[in-house]
């Protein structure tokens, strides 16, 4: 048998084209059931549906009923009031987790504060006016950090 090459159609896809899963006939009627987003608003303009008009003002204006620029500006300033109330949150949790690692530092040398701290052979390794001025370091170190981490989160 004698086949010339122009006999044979020969086809090997497309390059780049993906091959997929076909769609069920239900999938299928359930997107062209679906209008278009220009259907949509083309219905609701000839209709004078109500509903989206109301949602749309409601929308344009804030809570406290001041008119809005548009709902873009109301979506923007939700976001910063909750961007805010984080940035407060994690600024409240920092300086409490460092007012208690400073406090339980300080307060190891309550016991000692007013005695001193004596080696075992009973002599004085820290004096009293001592141990008051590492006290008021670590107060004076505590205050830094607090208004550094208020300051960063502003």
């Amino acid at each position: 048998m004698n086949t010339d090459k122009n006999d044979s159609l020969q086809h090997h896809g497309i390059l780049g084209m993906k091959w997929g899963v076909r769609r069920t006939p239900a999938q299928l009627d359930r997107a062209n059931d679906r209008p278009t987003a220009r259907q949509a608003v083309k219905k609701a303009v000839t209709t004078g549906q109500t509903a989206a008009k109301k949602s749309f003002e409601e929308s344009k204006t804030s809570p406290d009923g001041k008119k809005l620029g548009s709902a873009r500006k109301a979506l923007n300033d939700a976001s910063k009031a909750k961007a805010q109330a984080y940035k407060a949150s994690l600024r409240d949790s920092k300086i409490t987790s460092v007012k208690a690692a400073f406090q339980k530092d300080i307060d190891s040398f309550k016991d000692v504060r007013r005695t001193g701290i004596l080696d075992k052979k009973g002599r004085m390794i820290l004096t009293p006016s001592d141990i008051d001025k590492i006290v008021k370091g670590l107060e004076t170190t505590r205050d830094q950090r607090i208004s550094n981490i208020e300051k960063k989160y502003k």
